[in-house]
């Protein structure tokens, strides 16, 4: 975001709005001053969605909560036929969903709309233009004024505070059950999830534990080069000045790519953990099949780096994943993309 954009984020959405007070407790540590939620992870029961809430949190800090309206974030979302006519959406839904009591009395208020941003165009053609005449147009001709979180968090400094229900998020009204196993809200079965994330989770140790050993004699905080690899990644450093300024010497170019290899390796293991993978009610799904396919990149990385043979212990982890609908196992699939990586 800072080298896109030039400056901090303000606020940060989290993935499927997955939240529990120590993630947010995490985002004020590093300076995000808003999110956005579902209205049902409030722990309350009359919250006003048309204003900015304070969230008091246990490390000391708060952090602000916007809560998105229900209805007609649903509805954008999900019924093509809303949003083919700007004009007549503003006019007809926007309107109708302020509330007169406030507007009685000349109080502001956000009407905030959440939805995918693929749904613009990607998911329901020509709704790009839809977007754009909303917003410079039709909302102008009927009196509304678009705005976004943090501008109207520096006029409109929430008024009251509230709590979170921890482990919630906006696509999985059980908590976030959804990414642990079986779910009504994915539909199917979903006893591969758990066997999926366990393997991964114990791939993972195994990549740290691989990286810490070789990396940590060379650099004391092999986590904060991990860290720092993000600039090397946006080509504003080189792997060579980052590595020599943190290992306080110049070092070999054959220990330079030694460690590339491994920093690829941790980019990888990020990777396999994807939310996606765990969204679906299937294993076999291109989602859920990238996640297993990222995780094989970082056992080949590892491999290559440092001659570390992951993929025995890996398959016995994936072999308990299975789907339900074709059979096929989480193991094959790393199989697969071994030997193409292997080709």
């Amino acid at each position: 975001f800072r080298h896109r954009f030039g400056r901090a984020p303000q606020g940060l959405w989290l993935p499927e709005a997955g939240v529990d007070n120590e993630t947010l407790s995490v985002m004020a540590d590093h300076g995000i001053e808003f999110t956005i939620l579902a209205p049902w992870q409030a722990d309350t029961w009359d919250l006003d969605p048309t204003e900015p809430y304070r969230v008091a949190l246990p490390n000391g800090r708060s952090i602000v909560a916007f809560f998105y309206h229900r209805d007609l974030s649903g509805r954008v979302s999900f019924d093509a036929a809303l949003t083919s006519n700007a004009d007549a959406f503003a006019m007809n839904d926007l309107r109708r969903h302020f509330q007169n009591e406030k507007a009685s009395r000349d109080e502001p208020q956000l009407l905030l709309v959440a939805s995918d941003g693929e749904l613009y165009g990607h998911h329901q053609p020509f709704r790009d233009y839809f977007l754009a005449h909303l917003l410079k147009n039709a909302s102008a001709q009927i009196g509304i004024t678009p705005t976004y979180p943090a501008r109207w968090l520096r006029e409109h400094p929430p008024r009251r505070t509230i709590k979170i229900r921890d482990n919630t998020s906006w696509s999985c009204h059980h908590g976030v059950v959804r990414w642990l196993g079986n779910c009504d809200c994915a539909g199917g079965q979903g006893h591969w999830k758990w066997p999926l994330r366990h393997a991964l989770d114990q791939l993972a140790a195994r990549l740290d534990h691989v990286y810490d050993d070789v990396v940590r004699p060379m650099i004391d905080d092999p986590w904060e080069l991990r860290n720092r690899y993000i600039h090397v990644v946006l080509g504003e450093q080189t792997l060579g000045d980052l590595v020599g300024e943190m290992a306080g010497r110049r070092l070999d170019v054959a220990t330079v790519e030694r460690i590339a290899l491994l920093l690829e390796m941790q980019r990888e293991r990020q990777r396999m953990f994807t939310s996606c993978g765990w969204f679906f009610d299937d294993f076999d799904r291109i989602e859920p099949k990238n996640n297993v396919a990222y995780a094989a990149q970082a056992v080949r990385l590892a491999e290559r780096a440092t001659g570390a043979d992951l993929a025995a212990e890996t398959r016995a982890w994936l072999q308990q994943v299975v789907s339900w609908r074709s059979g096929i196992r989480g193991d094959q699939v790393f199989d697969q993309h071994m030997q193409y990586l292997e080709a």
